[in-house]
């Protein structure tokens, strides 16, 4: 009685065994679906960025020219970039760009490298990065496009030019409270502290509805406190603070 009993479990087992294993074979190399790729987004979200390059270059084996899916080239090229490899990162961003139906990512892909320039103070690299995109960027990606080379030209002191990208930014939704705190900060540095203030006060007034926006107007009162104490108007800083 035993027997048959246990003849059903083994090949009960060996049944649940086979199926996933046939659907790993079913995996396109490279795609979302791939085992590496999966893995390589895990490493990624954990911020080990050289394990996720390591895993996603097994996916190349002794094939190392075969030519794979974008998921795969953008997960490497955004591995490379967070581990500190801008210039390999940048080629392989550059080489997706053949591709002009994946248009809007490649110019996302190309900002993120900017902004990785950005905050390590290089400014410089990081708009002219930013200008070379300028020709062929979809307008999917302006505003994004924008408030970088506006902060980047903000932090390497060229107020004017910051003044006029910032103020470009017409409908920033979302971003928009914090394009105009940028825009204040410029237009005071610029010698045009009069409407400085006037930006800088209204986003000293939003209704703040998250914990970002409650820090952004906490930082632009602040702005303004510390631009009229310099002004020598403790009085109007006090009720600022």
């Amino acid at each position: 009685m035993k027997r048959p009993i246990l003849s059903k479990f083994v090949l009960s087992a060996a049944v649940a065994f086979a199926l996933p294993a046939a659907a790993i074979d079913r995996y396109v190399p490279g795609s979302e679906t791939d085992p590496h790729v999966r893995s390589a987004d895990f490493l990624i979200g954990d911020q080990r960025y050289f394990s996720a390059a390591t895993e996603l270059l097994q996916i190349l084996g002794d094939k190392p020219d075969q030519r794979l899916s974008p998921v795969f080239y953008r997960r490497l090229a955004d591995a490379t970039l967070n581990f500190g490899i801008v210039q390999r990162a940048e080629t392989i961003y550059r080489e997706l760009g053949v591709d002009r139906t994946n248009a809007v990512s490649v110019a996302r892909a190309r900002i993120r490298v900017a902004e990785f320039l950005y905050r390590r103070g290089n400014y410089s690299q990081a708009i002219a990065d930013l200008q070379a995109i300028r020709p062929s960027l979809p307008k999917e990606a302006t505003l994004e496009w924008q408030d970088l080379l506006g902060r980047a030209q903000l932090a390497q002191g060229r107020y004017g030019e910051a003044v006029a990208t910032l103020t470009e930014i017409k409908d920033a939704g979302p971003q928009k409270a914090f394009a105009r705190f940028n825009l204040g900060v410029a237009l005071i540095k610029d010698g045009r502290a009069g409407q400085g203030v006037s930006v800088l006060d209204r986003v000293g007034q939003i209704n703040a509805v998250d914990s970002d926006e409650l820090a952004l107007r906490d930082k632009a009162n602040l702005a303004l406190g510390y631009h009229f104490l310099r002004q020598q108007q403790a009085g109007t800083a006090i009720s600022v603070f």
